[in-house]
């Protein structure tokens, strides 16, 4: 098996760490995956429950990515129309920012280099993808209340515990999730990645963890890939004798043996890990060159490599394919994933990923954002175009983007300021930002809320009717209601406010 070539964000992996990788998973990765394995993907889902799942992709923007920057952009001419200072506002001359006639959204096209990082090109036009997918986009503009990175994203994921502290993702792997054996895949990083605090979650709803989407499943089989591998029956009988006459016997077994996460180890060991490699998740998953040679890859494996091909130097790329193949193989209904925080890079000829993500912003506001929006925007986009060809019912025509949300959660707004019409400034944190949700289950096409043009602050809406309110603010307990309710989760007996504004014909 050959060496992938060219991985600049990770080590390079020869034969024998690969096959370490695919015999078994570790104590860690297990423990991550703690209650799940129970059911057998969409087709038990069918079997068992009336209703149809829906999937939810959580795209992280690490960092706080800022709407004026994106879908809500001003122009130079707005602000002074409306008695602003064009030169101390984070705006854009009028030719940058594209309109459409169809919807209030904007699109922003940046031509810069970014000073700090060589002198780096940065070369972005948002115009292609508002037009492709702006009918299924709304932004829904928020107050946050944290500009520390982890509390505020993890409250971008709880609503600021909204709901006894269930994130999101929690929330609709416990409604849609409890036939599917990985309910709830985590790729995040930072409070991205955090599980919520809710005890009374299910334990298949919680969050599986994974922090490196290339090859964790081959962690998901003992033996896959392994030459000379004792007969099933042997490694049973091994195995039966591991469990009933050496462990028990343990000092350690004997003082830990009623530790939660002991058992949950075991119970993972014994009974997860056999229903993973009776399902084939690791045929399922597994996406890397390196498995050709134990299992031959499908052509949707293939076209996944060339849609995502920076996918070996690249872990959003990764990332991406991983979460495609988890939701429409029936691993997954909630899905989360996100530029890192770390720079990936190939010298100073070539950034796949700036030094802290989206907060490279205090460096260089304007060349950050644009070319972190590109990011998430270029993967989001594939992602789409591959959820609409696939199709989810045959009887009904549906495919998998029409039951499918993508919500960014960023950690808060940037700072909506700079100094003297400058195009290259920094930017600090702000409570002020909106949200962007796409999806053709929402009230797509719509700015829910409004912008004040001379302090470039967004403010809220009236949850019924989507009418614009100035002086009312968007909290994050009604964001976290809404994306809920667009994705037709129960929350009966929650409290949570019912956001009919942000459903389509809500």
């Amino acid at each position: 098996m050959g060496k992938p070539k060219n991985r600049p964000y990770r080590q390079q992996i020869n034969r024998r760490k690969l096959l370490k990788g695919a015999g078994g998973a570790s104590l860690g990765t297990l423990l991550a995956m703690h209650g799940f394995g129970r059911g057998q993907g969409f087709g038990g889902l069918a079997a068992a429950a009336e209703e149809k799942p829906k999937f939810l992709i959580v795209m992280t923007c690490s960092g706080g990515a800022s709407i004026l920057d994106s879908f809500m952009a001003m122009t130079e001419s707005e602000v002074t129309a409306a008695g602003g200072d064009p030169a101390r506002l984070n705006c854009f001359v009028d030719a940058d920012v594209t309109r459409f006639a169809d919807h209030d959204l904007r699109a922003v096209s940046v031509n810069t280099q970014i000073a700090t990082l060589g002198g780096y090109p940065i070369a972005t036009n948002q115009t292609e993808f508002v037009r492709k997918h702006g009918a299924d986009t709304m932004v829904v503009t928020t107050e946050g209340t944290s500009v520390n990175h982890g509390i505020a994203q993890k409250r971008s994921l709880t609503g600021n515990d909204a709901w006894h502290g269930r994130t999101i993702q929690e929330a609709v792997a416990a409604h849609f999730g409890g036939q599917l054996p990985i309910a709830n895949l985590n790729m995040g990083s930072g409070g991205f990645g955090l599980p919520g605090i809710d005890p009374s979650l299910p334990a298949f709803a919680h969050n599986a963890m994974v922090s490196d989407p290339l090859y964790w499943a081959l962690g998901l089989h003992s033996n896959a890939g392994l030459s000379g591998v004792p007969a099933d029956n042997l490694l049973a009988m091994a195995r039966n004798v591991r469990n009933e006459a050496l462990e028990p016997g343990s000092n350690f077994v004997k003082t830990f043996s009623d530790a939660p996460a002991i058992r949950r180890w075991i119970n993972d060991r014994q009974q997860t890990m056999n229903q993973y490699e009776a399902m084939d998740l690791i045929n399922k998953l597994s996406f890397i060159p390196e498995f050709d040679n134990i299992s031959a890859p499908d052509a949707e494996t293939l076209a996944l490599r060339q849609a995502f091909p920076d996918y070996a130097k690249d872990s959003l790329d990764a990332q991406a394919i991983l979460g495609y193949q988890a939701i429409t193989k029936g691993v997954s209904c909630a899905v989360t994933l996100g530029p890192t925080p770390a720079a990936i890079t190939e010298g100073l000829d070539k950034f796949y990923n700036p030094p802290i993500a989206f907060d490279f912003s205090h460096t260089d506001h304007r060349g950050t954002q644009a070319m972190m929006w590109e990011r998430c925007l270029r993967v989001t986009d594939k992602l789409i175009d591959l959820l609409k060809q696939k199709e989810f019912d045959p009887a009904t025509g549906e495919s998998y983007w029409d039951r499918t949300m993508i919500y960014f959660a960023s950690d808060f707004g940037r700072d909506k300021v700079r100094p003297s019409g400058s195009t290259a400034f920094s930017s600090g944190h702000h409570l002020n930002n909106a949200s962007v949700i796409i999806s053709p289950m929402a009230n797509g096409g719509k700015i829910l809320g409004g912008l004040d043009y001379t302090t470039g602050l967004t403010y809220g809406f009236d949850i019924n009717s989507g009418t614009p309110e100035p002086g009312r603010l968007t909290s994050e307990k009604e964001l976290y209601a809404g994306i809920l309710g667009v994705m037709g989760v129960d929350t009966s007996g929650s409290g949570l406010p019912d956001i009919k504004a942000m459903r389509r014909n809500g």
